[in-house]
C-alpha cells in the first residue's frame, strides 16, 4: 500500500522546490524508494532533482493518439511498455514526467489509460510525490485523488493564503478522497502571525510549519544547481525537515505508512468476497471459513447494516473498536533475528541498511515477525543458506510474508509465497513491494496441499499441524532438498516426527521454545 503526497499551490510559491524539499527528506530518513511524479505540464522538478529529461508520458500519448501503436499490440500493452520506458531511475527515487499534449483533440482515452497505469505503478513504492501545476484546474479535472496527504505550499500573502483555502474547499466539494490537508509557508521573511494561523485554522487546514526565504536557493537557481542538494545545514532544508516531522504540534511523522489509529471491525457471518469495496476507508477483509472480520478506519455502521439487510445468507454477529497496538497485542517495534533487522516502514531507522534490513508491514494480519516460531524459522533459514546456494524456495502460509523476504533477501533468485487467505497475501505482495524484492518474490492464493508439486530447493511451512501432516505425505515432499516445519506445539512435534521417519526424511536440528513451541530443519 503506498503512501500518496500530492503538493499544490499558486504559481511562483515554490511548490516544486517544496517537493524537492520532500523528497531529499523522505531519501534521508530511509522511506525509500520514492516515485516522484511530474504533474506539471511545464515540468521542472527534473532540474530541482538533478535529473535529464529523456522520455515523457506526453510523448507516449501523443504516439498512441497518432496511430503508432505497433501492429498486433493492443494500446493498453503499447502504454504499459512505453511507461516503464518513461522511467527515469535512480538509487532512492524515480522520477515520470507527465509531459504536455501537443497536439489538439480529446485526450479523455488516453489520459484514463495513463492514469491507470500510473496507479498500477505506484503500488510498487511505498511513498508516491506528486508535483501539480500551479492553480486549481488539475484538482476540478480530478487528476488529483486518492491522495493520504494534500500539501498546499503558500506564500504569507493574503492572496496566497486564499488560493491555498479555496484548493481546499475544492477538493471537499467535489468528494475528492484527501487524508489530510496541510499547509506549510513558503519564502516567510517572519513568522506567521495569529491572525494568519486563525484563517488557516477555520478552514480546517492544518499548519505544520514555515520555511524562510534564503538567499541560498536563489543561487543555487540562478547557477542551475539541482535544489535536492541544498546542504543539510542550510536554514531552508532544516525548516522544511523540521515541517516535515511536525503535525499539530506533536513529533509524528507527517507522511508514514501506518500504524493505523483506531479500527473498526465488523465480525460477519457469511462469505463476503475479498474484493467487494465499501470505499476508501475500508481496509480489508480477513475471511476465515465462514466468517468474515471487515476492517475501516472509521465507523461504517449504514453501510455494514446496508449489506446484511441486502443479503440473507449475512449475520451480523458483532462490532468492535480498538487501536491499531491493541489488535496486534502490542506496539510494533524492530527487532533482529540472526543477521536481519526487520522494521515496520514507518520506523524512524526503517530501511537504512539494504543488506540486513527487511521492512515488514503487517496491516491488519496476524504475525509482526515476533512469535518465537517466526524468530526460529528465520534461524534454521539462514542454516540452509551457509550450506550453499538456493534456488528456489517455497513458503507455505506465508501469512506476512516475512520469511518469504528473508529467502529472497539471502539471495534465492526465485521464491513463492502461498497462503489460503486473500489479506494475507495482499499484505505479502505490499512487503514484498516495500522490499524492492519484485523481482524475486511472488505471492499467490491458494491451498498449501495444491502447491506441493512445485519444484523448490527449500520448503518452508509455519503453519497449521493438519496442514502439515497432509504435506508431509505430499509425493512432492520428497523432492524439497531442504525444510523447514513450525508451528508445532509439544505433541504435535512428537506425531510429525514419525512420518517425516517414515518417508527418510532426516531432522538435522531442533528449536524447542521453552517447551512449546517446536521447529525443524531437515532434509531429503
Amino acid at each position: 500500500m503506498s503512501n500518496t503526497i500530492a503538493l499544490a499551490g499558486k504559481g511562483g510559491t515554490g511548490k516544486t522546490t517544496t517537493a524537492g524539499l520532500l523528497i531529499k527528506y523522505l531519501k534521508k530518513t530511509g522511506k525509500t524508494p520514492v516515485l516522484t511524479v511530474d504533474a506539471d505540464p511545464n515540468a521542472n522538478l527534473n532540474e530541482v532533482l538533478g535529473l535529464e529529461v529523456t522520455d515523457t508520458l506526453g510523448q507516449a500519448r501523443e504516439e498512441m493518439k497518432g496511430g503508432k501503436v505497433p501492429s498486433g499490440m493492443t494500446k493498453d500493452v503499447f502504454i504499459a511498455m512505453r511507461l516503464e520506458q518513461a522511467i527515469m531511475e535512480t538509487g532512492d527515487f524515480d522520477l515520470v514526467v507527465m509531459g504536455q499534449p501537443e497536439g489538439s483533440g480529446c485526450y479523455c482515452a488516453a489520459n484514463t489509460l495513463l492514469t491507470n497505469f500510473l496507479d498500477r505503478l505506484s503500488d510498487n513504492y511505498p511513498y508516491v510525490v506528486v508535483d501539480n501545476e500551479a492553480g486549481m484546474e488539475h484538482i476540478s479535472r480530478m487528476t488529483t485523488k486518492n491522495i493520504d496527504v494534500l500539501l498546499i505550499v503558500t506564500d504569507a500573502s493574503r492572496r496566497g493564503l486564499q488560493a491555498g483555502i479555496r484548493i481546499h474547499e475544492l477538493t471537499r466539494s467535489l468528494n475528492i478522497c484527501v487524508g489530510r490537508s496541510c499547509i506549510i509557508l513558503n519564502q516567510s521573511k517572519v513568522e506567521p502571525s495569529e491572525e494568519i494561523l486563525k484563517l488557516i485554522r477555520d478552514a480546517g487546514i492544518e499548519y505544520i510549519g514555515s520555511v524562510p526565504a534564503d538567499d541560498l536557493v536563489y543561487e543555487f537557481d540562478f547557477e542551475g544547481r539541482p535544489m535536492i542538494e541544498l546542504p543539510e545545514d542550510s536554514a531552508v532544508v532544516q525548516a522544511a525537515f523540521a515541517a516535515f516531522e511536525t503535525s499539530s504540534g506533536t513529533k509524528r511523522h507527517l507522511f508514514m505508512i501506518g500504524p493505523y489509529s483506531n479500527l473498526f471491525i465488523y465480525y460477519i457471518r457469511g462469505r463476503i468476497s475479498s474484493r467487494l469495496l465499501f470505499g476508501s476507508r475500508f481496509l480489508g477483509n480477513w475471511q476465515e471459513d465462514d466468517t468474515a472480520f471487515l476492517f475501516f478506519t472509521e465507523t461504517a455502521d449504514e453501510r455494514i447494516d446496508s449489506l446484511v439487510a441486502a443479503r440473507s445468507d449475512l449475520d451480523l454477529i458483532d462490532r468492535f473498536e480498538m487501536t491499531y497496538s491493541d489488535w496486534h497485542g502490542g506496539d510494533i517495534q524492530p527487532f533482529t533475528a540472526g543477521k536481519f533487522r526487520v522494521a515496520p516502514p514507518w520506523s524512524e531507522t526503517a530501511g537504512r541498511n539494504r543488506d540486513s534490513d527487511i521492512l515488514l508491514d503487517p496491516g491488519l494480519v496476524f504475525g509482526a515477525g515476533t512469535h518465537p516460531t517466526t524468530r526460529d524459522c528465520m534461524e534454521a533459514i539462514e542454516a540452509v543458506f551457509e550450506q550453499g546456494p538456493v534456488s528456489a524456495t517455497l513458503d507455505l502460509g506465508t501469512g506476512t510474508g516475512l520469511l518469504a523476504l528473508e529467502a529472497a533477501h539471502l539471495g534465492c533468485p526465485r521464491v513463492l509465497a502461498v497462503d489460503k487467505n486473500y489479506l494475507a497475501v495482499r499484505t505479502t505482495r505490499d512487503n514484498i513491494r516495500l522490499n524492492r524484492m519484485g523481482g524475486r518474490a511472488l505471492a499467490v492464493q491458494g491451498c498449501a496441499e495444491d502447491f506441493m508439486e512445485i519444484s523448490a530447493d527449500l520448503l518452508i511451512a509455519n503453519i497449521h499441524y493438519d496442514v502439515m501432516n497432509a504435506l508431509v505425505d505430499a509425493p512432492g515432499f520428497l523432492q524439497k532438498k531442504w525444510f523447514v516445519l513450525s508451528g508445532l506445539l509439544r505433541s504435535e512435534a512428537r506425531k510429525i516426527e514419525d512420518p517425516l521417519h517414515a518417508v527418510g526424511a532426516t531432522v538435522v536440528a531442533r528449536w524447542n521454545n521453552e517447551g512449546v513451541w517446536h521447529t525443524f530443519l531437515g532434509r531429503n
